[in-house]
Protein backbone atom coordinates (compact mmCIF):
# COMPACT_ATOMS: atom_id res chain seq x y z
CA UNK A 1 0.00 0.00 0.00
CA UNK A 2 1.28 3.56 -0.58
CA UNK A 3 3.15 4.73 2.25
CA UNK A 4 1.13 8.07 2.66
CA UNK A 5 -2.10 6.00 3.69
CA UNK A 6 0.16 4.29 6.61
CA UNK A 7 1.22 6.72 8.79
CA UNK A 8 -0.61 8.05 11.71
CA UNK A 9 -0.77 11.85 11.87
CA UNK A 10 -0.46 14.02 15.27
CA UNK A 11 -3.71 13.97 14.78
CA UNK A 12 -4.80 10.69 14.53
CA UNK A 13 -2.30 10.02 17.52
CA UNK A 14 -4.33 13.18 19.17
CA UNK A 15 -7.45 11.41 18.09
CA UNK A 16 -6.46 7.76 19.14
CA UNK A 17 -6.32 9.10 22.90
CA UNK A 18 -9.54 10.53 22.95
CA UNK A 19 -8.53 13.89 23.06
CA UNK A 20 -9.92 17.20 22.20
CA UNK A 21 -7.75 20.23 20.38
CA UNK A 22 -8.57 21.94 23.65
CA UNK A 23 -7.21 19.78 26.65
CA UNK A 24 -4.38 19.02 24.89
CA UNK A 25 -3.74 22.61 24.07
CA UNK A 26 -4.44 23.26 28.26
CA UNK A 27 -1.93 20.88 28.50
CA UNK A 28 0.40 22.35 26.95
CA UNK A 29 -0.10 26.33 28.16
CA UNK A 30 -1.36 27.73 24.60
CA UNK A 31 -4.80 28.28 22.86
CA UNK A 32 -6.86 25.69 21.42
CA UNK A 33 -6.37 28.10 17.89
CA UNK A 34 -2.72 28.07 18.21
CA UNK A 35 -2.45 24.67 18.78
CA UNK A 36 -4.94 23.83 15.93
CA UNK A 37 -2.78 25.78 13.80
CA UNK A 38 0.23 23.88 14.99
CA UNK A 39 -1.44 20.62 14.52
CA UNK A 40 -2.43 21.14 10.60
CA UNK A 41 1.18 23.06 9.50
CA UNK A 42 -0.17 26.49 9.61
CA UNK A 43 2.12 27.47 12.63
CA UNK A 44 5.64 26.19 13.18
CA UNK A 45 6.34 23.95 16.71
CA UNK A 46 9.31 25.11 18.65
CA UNK A 47 11.32 22.43 20.32
CA UNK A 48 9.73 23.84 23.58
CA UNK A 49 6.55 23.13 21.86
CA UNK A 50 7.35 19.46 20.92
CA UNK A 51 8.54 18.79 24.38
CA UNK A 52 5.24 20.24 25.76
CA UNK A 53 3.41 18.09 23.02
CA UNK A 54 4.78 14.75 24.02
CA UNK A 55 3.97 15.64 27.47
CA UNK A 56 0.39 16.41 26.95
CA UNK A 57 0.38 13.45 24.90
CA UNK A 58 2.24 10.99 26.83
CA UNK A 59 4.83 10.03 24.01
CA UNK A 60 8.30 10.35 23.62
CA UNK A 61 9.93 13.95 22.10
CA UNK A 62 10.94 11.09 19.31
CA UNK A 63 7.78 10.11 18.59
CA UNK A 64 6.42 13.88 18.55
CA UNK A 65 9.71 15.11 16.33
CA UNK A 66 8.46 12.08 13.58
CA UNK A 67 5.11 13.88 13.71
CA UNK A 68 5.86 17.79 13.28
CA UNK A 69 8.24 16.58 10.51
CA UNK A 70 5.59 14.65 8.58
CA UNK A 71 3.37 17.85 9.17
CA UNK A 72 5.73 19.95 7.43
CA UNK A 73 5.68 16.94 4.39
CA UNK A 74 2.21 17.64 4.00
CA UNK A 75 1.47 21.25 4.98
CA UNK A 76 1.87 21.69 1.20
CA UNK A 77 -0.54 19.37 0.22
CA UNK A 78 -2.65 20.98 2.65
CA UNK A 79 -2.26 24.09 1.31
CA UNK A 80 -2.92 22.99 -2.49
CA UNK A 81 -6.41 24.08 -3.96
CA UNK A 82 -7.04 20.65 -4.17
CA UNK A 83 -7.87 20.33 -0.21
CA UNK A 84 -10.53 23.23 -0.92
CA UNK A 85 -12.54 20.44 -2.81
CA UNK A 86 -15.24 18.40 -0.73
CA UNK A 87 -17.22 15.28 -1.54
CA UNK A 88 -20.25 14.84 0.61
CA UNK A 89 -18.91 17.42 2.88
CA UNK A 90 -15.44 16.18 3.13
CA UNK A 91 -12.22 17.16 2.56
CA UNK A 92 -11.39 15.36 -0.95
CA UNK A 93 -8.18 13.81 0.03
CA UNK A 94 -9.62 12.59 2.88
CA UNK A 95 -12.56 10.98 0.63
CA UNK A 96 -9.85 9.44 -1.33
CA UNK A 97 -8.17 8.10 1.41
CA UNK A 98 -11.01 6.17 2.67
CA UNK A 99 -11.93 4.97 -0.79
CA UNK A 100 -8.21 3.87 -0.80
CA UNK A 101 -8.53 2.44 2.18
CA UNK A 102 -8.51 -1.33 0.77
CA UNK A 103 -6.20 -0.91 -2.72
CA UNK A 104 -2.61 -1.38 -2.82
CA UNK A 105 -0.99 1.10 -5.53
CA UNK A 106 3.08 1.08 -5.59
CA UNK A 107 3.61 3.56 -8.69
CA UNK A 108 3.27 7.58 -8.59
CA UNK A 109 1.45 7.93 -11.70
CA UNK A 110 -1.17 5.46 -10.69
CA UNK A 111 -1.79 7.20 -7.31
CA UNK A 112 -1.98 10.56 -8.95
CA UNK A 113 -4.26 8.77 -12.19
CA UNK A 114 -6.69 6.89 -9.36
CA UNK A 115 -7.46 10.01 -7.92
CA UNK A 116 -8.05 12.05 -11.20
CA UNK A 117 -10.67 9.20 -11.43
CA UNK A 118 -11.89 9.60 -7.79
CA UNK A 119 -12.10 13.27 -8.19
CA UNK A 120 -13.68 13.18 -11.67
CA UNK A 121 -16.70 11.27 -10.78
CA UNK A 122 -17.20 12.73 -7.88
CA UNK A 123 -16.96 15.92 -8.27
CA UNK A 124 -19.42 15.58 -11.12
CA UNK A 125 -21.67 14.37 -8.46
CA UNK A 126 -20.97 17.30 -5.80
CA UNK A 127 -21.75 19.88 -9.01
CA UNK A 128 -24.92 18.14 -10.06
CA UNK A 129 -26.10 17.42 -6.39
CA UNK A 130 -25.15 21.08 -5.49
CA UNK A 131 -27.16 22.69 -8.41
CA UNK A 132 -30.38 20.39 -8.29
CA UNK A 133 -30.68 21.39 -4.13
CA UNK A 134 -30.73 25.14 -4.73
CA UNK A 135 -33.13 26.39 -7.64
CA UNK A 136 -32.05 30.28 -6.62
CA UNK A 137 -28.08 28.92 -7.60
CA UNK A 138 -29.49 27.12 -10.43
CA UNK A 139 -31.33 29.76 -12.68
CA UNK A 140 -28.36 31.98 -11.57
CA UNK A 141 -26.30 29.82 -13.36
CA UNK A 142 -28.38 29.70 -16.43
CA UNK A 143 -29.04 33.33 -16.25
CA UNK A 144 -25.06 33.52 -16.58
CA UNK A 145 -24.86 31.30 -19.57
CA UNK A 146 -28.45 33.17 -21.23
CA UNK A 147 -29.92 29.58 -20.69
CA UNK A 148 -34.01 29.28 -20.08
Amino acid sequence: MCEVFKIMTLYELRKSKKLTVRKVAEAMGISASYYSHLEVGRRKFSENLIAKCANALDESIELITDKVNQISDTSLLSRSWISNIRVNGVNILKAFEEDMKYESIDRTDELVNRFASFARANIAQEITREFYNSEELLNLFAERFNVK
